[in-house]
């Protein structure tokens, strides 16, 4: 979960940084070997499939293997399970086939990213995600109110997944005028 962590907090530095980079690349070994540990393995299942889009049983039980992994909120950014069962929910076709009982077990999407975000405010990579579910739920309001926040929490976050919200306002601003 550390891993997670600090690729959440550090990910423009651990891509951009040269020095950093290397460092990265001396404990991938090391990283690699922790993550295909059986302990890790359905953590690391529910984190690939998070990552892409996707359809069926698998994304189904990593989704329960989430909801049900209550022991991982004790570790450190133990609650990035709920980005990652967040994200999995976004990025599912059938997620509203899924089980009712997993979906109970969790909060809502939005709350699940605020709870990462609870515990490592700085993390501007959870606050894009969390605007992008906003933004595709039409909140817009809400999704800007989300970036102007992880802007402003986030030093680096130009080196962050939020690099391109600028482009999107820009383009926003120039197609939709009245609406600014």
């Amino acid at each position: 979960m550390t891993f997670f962590g600090a690729a959440q907090i550090h990910y423009g530095r651990l891509m951009e940084d040269p020095e950093a980079k290397a460092a990265f690349k001396y404990t991938l070994p090391s990283l690699k070997s922790a993550m295909q540990a059986p302990a890790a393995a359905d953590f690391m299942t529910a984190s690939a499939l998070a990552g892409e889009k996707g359809k069926g049983q698998e994304r189904e039980d990593a989704a329960r293997y989430l909801a049900r992994a209550n022991d991982l909120d004790a570790l450190p950014y133990g609650a990035f399970r709920y980005v990652t069962f967040a994200n999995l929910v976004n990025e599912t076709e059938d997620a509203a086939k899924w089980d009712p009982s997993i979906q109970a077990a969790m909060p809502s999407r939005a709350d699940c990213f605020w709870r990462f975000i609870a515990a490592a405010p700085w993390t501007a990579n959870t606050y894009y995600d969390l605007g992008n579910t906003l933004y595709g739920e039409y909140d817009m309001p809400k999704a800007w109110r989300v970036w102007d926040l992880g802007r402003a929490a986030d030093p680096d976050w130009k080196s962050s997944l939020m690099r391109g919200v600028p482009q999107l306002e820009a383009r926003l601003r120039r197609d939709f005028p009245d609406s600014f």
